[in-house]
């Protein structure tokens, strides 16, 4: 299944995990407004995130059943989600993580190699 990119939002005073289907723009009277529309995941596990000290984020996607239309400005972040059986599993740091995993890190100070 084609996955879409995955962001970080701010909805309604709380950070939700949201996948983008895609952006449009509106023009309400001249003003364009930049949109997206996503899919949430659902809450994070309780316990899960309970015994791992709010770092292990393991949510369902919920797909058409959470379609939301954001504004742009409301992304916070892209971040990953890892399938683990049924569930995902959240990933901030994804590059990082990837590039000491293969042992290949980018030269960060700009010299020569």
């Amino acid at each position: 299944m084609l996955r879409h990119t995955v962001l970080q939002i701010q909805l309604s005073e709380k950070s939700e995990i949201a996948e983008v289907l895609y952006y449009f723009i509106l023009d309400i009277h001249g003003y364009e407004k930049t949109l997206a529309m996503v899919s949430l995941y659902g809450p994070p596990d309780p316990d899960l995130l309970a015994v791992s000290y709010g770092t292990y984020w393991s949510s369902k996607y919920q797909g058409n059943a959470a379609l939301h239309v954001i504004d742009y400005d409301k992304i916070q972040s892209v971040v990953a989600m890892v399938p683990i059986g049924e569930r995902y599993f959240l990933v901030e740091k994804m590059g990082m993580e990837l590039a000491q995993i293969c042992g290949h890190e980018d030269n960060m100070a700009g010299e020569n190699e």
